[in-house]
């Protein structure tokens, strides 16, 4: 019985190591990062990338990859609640991989999923990047490409998601990304900072959206 607890307790000390294994990285701005409108995030763009025309972040159209830029208004917690194997299967979704990372002071997690799409007819893949700005901010970036596009765009897509660099002091300007003016001076409705990429949510004075 000895014997046996003493080969048995460093094998446990491994899996209990790795499990809690973190990927720490440190980023600054550089002149190459580009201010994502509306948000307090600056990114680099891979080679051949250009600033999306619908969404915040960037987009290849001619391989059909993209990166997409969410700050939102949501305890980190419930956010990433529904990244787990179990939760995203019956959306179509399978995670290859998750580990837990650190970018400079913010704690997340950087997901690889494979994805089907039907109106394309076959399988994307992708990074997601999911920090925890403050308890009720959080930043996602989702880079997607075709699976037959994996050996050109995976490394590239990946790099630049990690280059994020977060302009704390950076005021929320929720207008910056809208290339339209809403007429709020009559309304008893105020803006929210609660949008998703590029929508925002206006509240009435009882919350009501």
């Amino acid at each position: 019985m000895k014997a046996f607890r003493l080969l048995l307790l460093p094998i446990l000390f491994f899996i209990s190591n790795d499990s809690f294994a973190q990927l720490i990285i440190t980023t600054s701005k550089t002149p190459n990062h580009i201010h994502q409108k509306g948000t307090q995030v600056f990114l680099e763009a891979p080679t051949g990338f250009e600033t999306a025309a619908n969404f915040l972040g960037f987009q290849n159209p001619p391989t059909g990859s993209s990166i997409m830029v969410i700050q939102m208004s949501g305890p980190y917690d419930e956010i990433t609640k529904g990244f787990t194997a179990d939760a995203m299967k019956p959306k179509g979704m399978t995670l290859l991989n998750k580990e837990a990372i650190k970018i400079n002071q913010y704690q997340g997690q950087l997901l690889s999923i494979k994805q089907f799409s039907p109106s394309h007819g076959y399988d994307f893949q992708k990074y997601t990047l999911i920090l925890k700005l403050a308890p009720a901010s959080t930043l996602m970036i989702n880079g997607s490409f075709p699976e037959s596009q994996k050996e050109v765009m995976a490394e590239s897509i990946r790099k630049s998601i990690l280059s994020v660099f977060i302009e704390k002091s950076l005021v929320l300007d929720p207008f910056a990304s809208i290339d339209f003016t809403i007429g709020l001076s009559k309304s008893t409705f105020k803006h929210s900072v609660k949008s998703l990429s590029t929508g925002l949510l206006l509240e009435g004075p009882n919350n009501e959206v």
